[in-house]
């Protein structure tokens, strides 16, 4: 299967400022920060997922609201800065002189600008049910792009989010082995019957849980 752009969204301070004259934009994509529910899972980053796109030197773009046609920087170019820390992403974004840029500038300083998005392919992920909760951890992945954006919604209010359907199938096997498992261990709690239906019953069930972990 090919595979399918996601984006997320981060409420997260953006801060604009001035260096040697030019404006700067400035934010921040944190690490092993628990989302919210996202749709039956809940996800993080692990730190080092962005290590292998900034290695590499892909062209990464810094877009206006995900729009291809408002750009801002990009880093062949140098105007766009992305680093690696211990906490996150480090974002910093010199814009173009583009009316749009200017716009941005505007929105950030009156205060209706305050997250990222960023779009990106997964290349390495984990499922793990932590709890009861469905968990994603994003391991690698190919950054596209990176867009500054009005009322971001990784918050528990509102989700607006770009989710690969095969992530949402994934989420749903692994809730799904969850209640198997449960069912399989309330099973085996329960004494043997003379007629040995309670060893019928746990082959039984035995095999439907191997049966959905070959199928994941």
């Amino acid at each position: 299967m090919d595979k399918q752009l996601e984006q997320r969204f981060i409420e997260a301070e953006v801060r604009l400022f001035e260096e040697e004259n030019k404006p700067k934009i400035r934010g921040q994509i944190p690490f092993d920060s628990l989302s919210v529910n996202l749709g039956g899972f809940k996800e993080r980053i692990r730190k080092g997922a962005f290590k292998r796109s900034l290695v590499e030197g892909r062209d990464i773009r810094a877009l206006f609201n995900h729009s291809t046609d408002k750009p801002l920087a990009r880093t062949s170019t140098g105007t766009l800065l992305l680093t690696e820390t211990d906490n996150g992403l480090d974002i910093e974004i010199t814009p173009n002189n583009a009316s749009w840029s200017k716009d941005v500038q505007e929105t950030i300083r009156s205060g209706d600008l305050n997250g990222f998005s960023f779009g990106f392919f997964v290349t390495e992920d984990e499922w793990d049910n932590e709890g009861g909760q469905v968990v994603r951890e994003l391991i690698d992945l190919d950054l596209v792009e990176v867009s500054p954006v009005f009322q971001p919604a990784y918050k528990a209010s509102e989700i607006a989010v770009r989710i690969a359907p095969d992530a949402i199938e994934a989420a749903k096997r692994y809730a799904d082995q969850d209640a198997v498992e449960a069912n399989l261990d309330a099973i085996e709690e329960r004494k043997p019957e003379p007629n040995n239906s309670y060893e019928i019953e746990l082959k039984r069930k035995q095999l439907d849980l191997l049966k959905l972990k070959l199928s994941m």
